[in-house]
């Protein structure tokens, strides 16, 4: 939908209006009224998925259902809490080995969306496409179908990102038509400590600040010039640092205005470092949008088919040396295997 509709979205509105055929023969726009084709064009994109997952494959655009639910709690802390009983282990353990799914499930990158994502790959295993909808057909019937369905889409849709790379190619890079259009939209990301904080070392967020400070501009913009009116935002670091270390206050300091009423921004719960207390959201702080704090995976994925628990502030005190020393060196290794993996790369 996404990729060929971006090029759809850039025909000539005007031209094709002026040679759009009025159609008063046809049954659907000769007999039934504006409102009742447009329950039709509502009921085409319910059926295909009123949030829809966007994301980057093979250098284009596509797309698949958000599954989802609302209010629906990411379950994988309380899967690993099961093995553990299970397993009969001890409640802080090393490391637990667990089955491939899972170990894929707790690296994914989309976040509390990994359920969507193993749904999009097991589509596309057994399809190599994406999910069949109506999106296309509709558009794509006729001159006047596609003027009539492609405001209905785009205004019914919600979109969700996982990816910041993605979002800030639709939203700053090549904005397309249709993002004028969107009510709704919602980013899950897990992103590098860097990728929050790199416009720190500029006077304002407005100077070249890196993919986050500016796709929080362009949203701004967006919320008040266009029709966006519900945003979520959800924030985790996927560099193996804690939260308590992010500066809150300056990460967000680029969501202004409109769209800082309309938005929903949820972060990790935190314990709180004293120095850092100053740049982070205390409980009871007033805030210019809602925020939501919701438990941080409890796990990560080491790669080798086994999970370890994720250390943290409030961990330090109850972790003897020896287990201290075992985490620090974990976490080191990680990091210069990282950087192996990057000069090799170069």
């Amino acid at each position: 939908m996404v990729s060929m509709v971006s090029e759809l979205g850039t025909l000539d509105l005007a031209r094709l209006t002026a040679t759009a055929d009025i159609q008063h023969d046809s049954s659907l726009f000769g007999r039934f009224p504006s409102e009742i084709r447009n329950m039709i064009y509502a009921e085409c994109w319910a059926v295909s998925g009123l949030k829809q997952h966007i994301f980057s494959r093979e250098g284009r655009l596509a797309h698949s259902p958000c599954v989802l639910a609302p209010g629906e709690v990411d379950t994988r802390n309380g899967e690993i809490h099961r093995m553990c009983r299970q397993g009969r282990r001890r409640s802080r353990p090393h490391s637990l080995p667990v089955e491939n799914k899972w170990a894929s499930r707790f690296s994914s990158a989309w976040q509390e969306h990994w359920g969507c994502e193993e749904e999009m790959s097991i589509h596309s295993v057994r399809t190599q496409k994406c999910p069949r909808t109506l999106f296309l057909p509709m558009l794509l019937a006729c001159k006047r179908a596609y003027l009539e369905a492609f405001y209905s889409l785009y205004t019914s849709i919600s979109f969700v990102f996982t990816n910041l790379q993605t979002a800030h190619h639709c939203f700053v890079i090549h904005p397309a038509p249709w993002v004028k259009l969107l009510r709704s939209l919602a980013f899950s990301f897990a992103v590098p400590y860097e990728a929050l904080h790199q416009h720190r070392f500029y006077s304002t967020p407005s100077q070249y600040p890196g993919h986050w400070a500016e796709l929080s501009t362009s949203l701004s913009n967006l919320a008040r010039f266009a029709s966006v009116q519900a945003v979520s935002i959800r924030l985790d670091l996927s560099d193996g640092r804690q939260w308590s270390e992010v500066r809150e206050r300056w990460i967000l300091c680029a969501i202004r205005g409109i769209l800082a009423r309309r938005l929903v921004v949820q972060l990790p719960e935190v314990t709180h470092i004293d120095g850092l207390r100053c740049y982070q959201y205390l409980k009871g702080d007033k805030t210019p949008f809602r925020l939501e704090r919701y438990p941080r995976l409890q796990w990560i994925n080491t790669e080798d088919g086994r999970v370890e628990p994720r250390v943290e502030p409030a961990d330090l005190v109850s972790l003897d040396r020896g287990q201290l020393s075992q985490a620090r060196l974990r976490k080191a290794t990680r990091g210069i295997c990282g950087l192996v993996a990057g000069i090799k790369s170069t």
